[in-house]
């Protein structure tokens, strides 16, 4: 008898536990839903109650932390986002949407060399994935790494012929490396699909100037970018 007695409770006790389980359970996805939902309509601080209430109730719903540190990335709150992202990262190491997010949190705070670290990542994970190649281009502009920048920036290109400002970018690049005449096409051709009639006057301003100017491809560029690409592969 008291056999079956202790096996009664042990059988409640099991399903109160279960019950109670699926009860977190069940308010960590309410909560996590809710976080989605205000995520979706730009509400970026009440998206981040919401996803922390869903961690707060189960803190294995890694979702919870990709989502808060998304909208911590748009609140500019950067290193709030790298913090999410790590841990999200740590869980989930193929998700290429987390790894891109942090390199553009890493970007926004200058710390180009992360950035690219982690968009070196995306294009192995993601070899299509076409935006982080424009980034990437744009991040080695500011680190100096001319030609790497070029090969991205032609490689989005190549892709996404109708984006302008790639242009506009690959054009200041080849300006940076003294090939005058591949930043007067580039700049041209920014000119012929942008929009943005201040940025169209600017630059038409400056293609007068580049055209007067012959190309001077010289090699203390070639040898920067040499160096710059050493040290890359080391890091």
């Amino acid at each position: 008898m008291k056999h079956f007695i202790l096996l009664f409770i042990l059988i409640t006790i099991t399903t109160e536990i279960y019950s109670f389980r699926n009860v977190i359970y069940r308010d960590a996805v309410q909560s996590y839903n809710h976080g989605v939902h205000y995520s979706s309509r730009k509400q970026y601080d009440k998206a981040i109650y919401s996803f922390t209430d869903a961690i707060k109730a189960n803190k294995k719903l890694y979702m919870a932390y990709y989502g808060r540190g998304l909208s911590y990335l748009f609140l500019n709150h950067y290193q709030r986002a790298i913090k999410d992202f790590n841990y999200f990262i740590k869980h989930n190491q193929s998700h290429y949407y987390s790894r891109f997010y942090r390199g553009l949190a890493y970007y926004h705070l200058k710390n180009y060399r992360n950035a690219i670290k982690d968009f070196n990542i995306v294009t192995i994970l993601n070899p299509k994935y076409i935006s982080v190649y424009n980034i990437r281009g744009i991040a080695n502009l500011r680190l100096g790494n001319y030609y790497k920048a070029i090969e991205d920036l032609t490689f989005y290109i190549a892709h996404q012929p109708d984006y302008a400002r790639a242009y506009l970018t690959r054009g200041l690049v080849y300006e940076k490396v003294g090939n005058n005449q591949e930043a007067v096409r580039n700049y041209i051709i920014f000119t012929r699909l942008s929009r943005d009639q201040r940025t169209i006057r600017n630059i038409k301003n400056k293609i007068r100037q580049l055209q007067t100017k012959p190309d001077n491809t010289d090699s203390d560029n070639t040898e920067k970018n040499k160096s710059d690409d050493n040290e890359d592969s080391e890091d």
